[in-house]
């Protein structure tokens, strides 16, 4: 893939992100994988700047930033739970009778 086409690659990623079309991009280019770096920054001033520079050197092709997501405690056990559900991590009693036997032994 020449550069050209890493360039539309990384056009249509961008406008996928934001929900937008990308102009001039041909669907049937697939970007092959690239390495990546992951960066954590402590101070949150600094990544406007940090993300300039990174963008200035050869061979970056993208800079994205991902922030954390903001948990809510309220949710959290919640979320949890529905997730031991999805995996399988769950377990069924007759009755609480069986229930209560098996927590105490």
């Amino acid at each position: 893939m020449n550069k050209k086409e890493y360039k539309q690659a990384a056009a249509a990623d961008e406008a996928m992100m934001v929900g937008e079309p990308a102009v001039g991009y041909d669907a049937t280019v697939v970007a092959k994988p690239c390495p990546q770096l992951l960066l954590t920054i402590e101070d949150e001033s600094m990544i406007k700047d940090i993300r300039k520079a990174l963008k200035m050197i050869k061979g970056v092709v993208k800079v994205g930033i991902q922030r954390p997501k903001a948990t809510n405690k309220k949710y959290a056990a919640l979320d949890e739970a529905l997730a031991d559900v999805r995996e399988g991590r769950v377990s069924t009693y007759a009755s609480l009778e069986d229930f209560i036997k098996e927590i105490v032994v």
